[in-house]
């Protein structure tokens, strides 16, 4: 989702196309979401984990193999095929997430499981803030045909990792254990469901909306902050291999964060009160990036970064096992998918506009981040804690 935007400014240049038109490439992600959701709903309680997650694969493959229409080409336009592809793919595997955690774990285990699931988006875009810098950097703007032959393998490269991932999928993915992990896990789960009814039900839940919320404006944030990352620090002078180290920093310390979130919330039940906990430190740490940035200190906006993914990204799979919680029996699919709608929706609107606010002045982008974050933690006080799958 994010191996284009690190060096959007190579690309830009090289390929002689906006700079907006790379920054978009994360984006499509976002917008791709509206029809995949709807997809990946429909598909998983009828199909199964096995065919929904071969299915992403397959569309994840298929979008990275397609960007290969940038090499041919010359036009880096044409990477948006790829990219919307691969976007419906990559929905499909987070609908998968809780129903996963709630197939093959225990009680005891299920938070977990959500983090380890949802955690391995955030270590794909690490790979993708990496691996761009270390094989393309400034140098490539003086050589445009050198530039465009380092873009175009490392799109080979990626077509050659998604497809060993995908191959690994086919032979690995499978529906149930032998036996189930749990008595939610041992009912039978209806293959159709009432779209409409669970629909109402959702929106009636109020506790659920707040949560929807809460998460909702943090992980806009994180989906626009991917996309600007470049044009946000460019003006202070920061360089390519500096977005590598901002986004690294950022990621890695929110699976730190994520992991650890999971195994005292599988062991305590605190859902709302970590929740709490999770925005309001978010919060705090987007304010002070209002004064980290314009230092031009990597060491020093890497750490406020770091500390900003510490608490904003275990948001992610905490929510996605609250929602089941507060929405159980409706399905996982149907809860969290009906959540991250509005929440991609938004992220992308909230990426077009951070985009336009760092032209002016990056601490406009980051003080709509801040603002968001404000919200997330309003929210979070407005749920009631209904744990009704561990109390069934």
């Amino acid at each position: 989702m994010v191996g284009f935007s690190p060096i959007a400014s190579v690309i830009s240049k090289v390929f002689n196309c906006s700079i907006v038109l790379v920054e978009m490439q994360t984006l499509l992600f976002l917008a791709a979401f509206i029809p995949a959701n709807f997809t990946a709903i429909y598909l998983l309680p009828r199909k199964g984990l096995r065919w929904t997650l071969i299915a992403g694969g397959g569309l994840l493959m298929g979008g990275a193999w397609l960007r290969i229409l940038v090499n041919i080409t010359g036009k880096f336009e044409m990477a948006c095929i790829g990219s919307v592809f691969a976007a419906f793919g990559q929905t499909f595997f987070y609908n998968c997430t809780s129903k996963l955690a709630s197939e093959w774990f225990g009680d005891g285990e299920r938070t977990i499981a959500t983090t380890l699931g949802s955690i391995a988006i955030p270590i794909g875009s690490i790979t993708g803030f990496i691996m761009p810098t270390i094989m393309i950097g400034e140098a490539d703007l003086e050589d445009e045909e050198k530039g465009k032959g380092k873009i175009g393998l490392y799109i080979w490269i990626q077509c050659i990792i998604v497809t060993i991932a995908v191959i690994n999928l086919i032979y690995q993915a499978s529906d149930k254990p032998p036996t189930p992990p749990s008595l939610s896990a041992s009912q039978p789960q209806p293959q159709f469901f009432d779209f409409k009814s669970d629909y109402r039900s959702l929106i009636s839940n109020k506790s659920y909306l707040m949560l929807a919320l809460s998460f909702g404006t943090v992980y806009a944030n994180s989906g626009a902050l991917a996309a600007i990352i470049s044009a946000m620090t460019r003006p202070y002078g920061y360089k390519i291999r500096d977005n590598a180290i901002f986004g690294s920093a950022f990621i890695l310390c929110g699976i730190l964060g994520a992991i650890l979130g999971g195994l005292l919330t599988d062991k305590y039940r605190k859902f709302k009160l970590t929740l709490q906990l999770l925005s309001g430190m978010t919060s705090l740490l987007t304010f002070l990036t209002l004064f980290s940035l314009p230092t031009a200190s990597v060491p020093l906006l890497a750490l406020n970064l770091g500390l900003v993914g510490l608490f904003s990204i275990p948001m992610n799979p905490l929510s996605f096992a609250f929602a089941v919680e507060l929405t159980y029996p409706i399905p996982e699919a149907m809860s969290n998918g009906m959540m991250l709608l509005p929440s991609k929706i938004y992220g992308a609107v909230l990426g077009l506009v951070t985009a336009e606010l760092c032209e002016v002045n990056p601490k406009w982008a980051i003080g709509a981040f801040w603002v968001n974050t404000v919200v997330s933690a309003g929210a979070s006080w407005f749920i009631r804690e209904e744990l009704r799958r561990l109390n069934q």
